[in-house]
């Protein structure tokens, strides 16, 4: 089965108010064990920090799911704890997948501290984050736009 194609039928379930049908989606394409807990009612999303064999791409879109149907705070702890792991991920491969995450990380920080004008270190951090997604993908036009738009942001 293509993976990508389920994450992007998860997220346009999402979009179209379908979250039950989004995070079962999500689920069905993690590992027997996360499936099994999830139809056993014991399934918590920080589960997802330490499976092994669960794709990043669907433990990130499920922590992007979080965030869309509401679970903001948690949503943005997980998806830092993991991007953080993924640090030491050397694979060329998951390169853009780190952009991803710090640029995630960026927006959701303006987000949920939407006045960081007056706080110098809540800038720094979103601006890290953004700067990091930059040099993870060079490649990435989402990436520097969202990075010139904050620093333009804070220019103001």
């Amino acid at each position: 089965e293509n993976m990508n194609s389920w994450l992007k039928f998860s997220n346009l379930c999402r979009q179209t108010y379908k979250p039950k049908l989004a995070q079962t989606t999500l689920i069905n394409l993690l590992t027997d064990e996360l499936i099994g807990s999830f139809k056993e009612g014991s399934f918590k999303p920080s589960m997802l920090l330490t499976a092994k064999d669960a794709p990043r791409e669907v433990v990130c879109a499920y922590f992007e799911h979080m965030w869309g149907v509401g679970d903001k705070a948690e949503a943005f702890s997980l998806m830092s704890e993991y991007v953080s792991k993924m640090q030491a991920i050397s694979n060329p491969a998951h390169l853009s997948l780190k952009s991803k995450g710090y640029l995630t990380l960026g927006k959701w920080q303006q987000q949920l501290q939407k006045d960081c004008s007056s706080n110098e270190h809540k800038r720094t951090v979103i601006l890290q984050n953004l700067q990091l997604a930059t040099q993870f993908d060079p490649g990435s036009h989402e990436a520097w736009h969202a990075w010139a738009l904050f620093n333009q942001k804070i220019a103001e």
